[in-house]
């Protein structure tokens, strides 16, 4: 039981901060069981207001019939798309819910449990658009089990960024571990070398990368490139990286691209028993997430959570 109690600790403190607090959440995807599921417990633990595109009728939750000759939302479309894509669109119950988050009838959207992300991904930058000092958006897994919390990134979105892009992607995440109520921070590139132990032309990227992201990152520690285990095993660590601050401690692993990511992640999920949240994106002027096809309820909850926290911290970013 206790074992429970640790592996959600993190959830807990996030759930506990958006409580009552009214958020209101899209989802576009309301024929989805696991949704409905979601909703459900949503409403009633308090976590947000969640709306439904769709035209059923279920007690508790709110539904928004998606009409495609609404005016507001065409003359919407016709701003950002050509006429043939906006016959198109105006159907999409993704791009209805991303108007509604744009033009304050929600706060945040969550989308994905049967669209692919990069359905999700577009209509979250045609419709809501990236923050005005965010180049490239990325995303990040919350990874927990028992005490450990990790944040992956960037396992969803950049295919193979570049040296500014990958620190930038450290720095969002560096960001969002803040947002999340982890205090210290300690980023780590990774790479299949060590300080120097190899030598390939594929590793200057990530050495730039590293260089960039410790002058953005002034709040916390940054080291690359590490093994997996040097960045997380304090043993190998001391071994491998004796002065570094963050080997055998780091808690935000920066993956050098989509691919290495995206298996490491499910690797974690899959055969390390990890619980993983994501894929979260980052850079958005407003919430958007995406979910894995293969989410279950739990997933949506969690995710719903997050999503509240970071619609919170957006009304509150917008008041400064």
């Amino acid at each position: 039981m206790e074992k429970t109690k640790e592996k959600n600790q993190v959830m807990q403190r996030i759930i506990k901060s958006v409580k009552g607090k009214g958020i209101r959440i899209v989802f576009p995807e309301s024929n989805d069981k696991r949704i409905v599921e979601a909703a459900k417990k949503i409403v009633k633990d308090g976590i947000a207001k969640p709306i439904l595109i769709g035209n059923r009728r279920i007690n508790n939750l709110e539904f928004f019939e998606l009409k495609s000759n609404d005016s507001n939302f065409i003359s919407f479309l016709k701003e950002r798309f050509k006429e043939d894509d906006v016959k198109i669109l105006r159907k999409d119950p993704v791009y209805y819910g991303a108007y509604l988050v744009s033009t304050g009838k929600a706060d945040g959207l969550i989308s994905g449990a049967n669209h692919t992300t990069a359905h999700t991904i577009r209509a979250a930058l045609k419709m809501i658009q990236m923050k005005k000092d965010v180049k490239r958006i990325s995303s990040f897994f919350l990874i927990s089990k028992g005490m450990k919390s990790y944040l992956f990134a960037d396992c969803a979105v950049n295919i193979l960024p570049d040296e500014e892009e990958l620190a930038e992607i450290a720095y969002l995440t560096s960001k969002s571990a803040e947002m999340i109520g982890i205090k210290e921070k300690r980023v780590a590139f990774l790479s299949f070398s060590t300080k120097g132990s190899a030598e390939h032309p594929s590793l200057e990227r990530i050495r730039n990368a590293t260089k960039i992201a410790m002058k953005k990152i002034k709040d916390g520690f940054v080291d690359g490139e590490l093994q997996f285990d040097a960045a997380i095993v304090p043993e190998v660590g001391k071994k491998k990286a004796p002065q570094s601050k963050v080997a055998g401690n780091a808690n935000i692993l920066i993956f050098p691209d989509l691919q290495s990511g995206n298996i490491g992640y499910k690797i974690a999920e899959r055969l390390g028993g990890f619980e993983a949240i994501g894929p979260i994106i980052q850079g958005l002027r407003l919430p958007v997430n995406d979910l894995s096809r293969g989410c279950n309820s739990k997933d949506i909850y969690n995710l719903a959570a997050i999503t509240a926290l970071q619609a919170i911290m957006a009304m509150k970013d917008e008041r400064r």
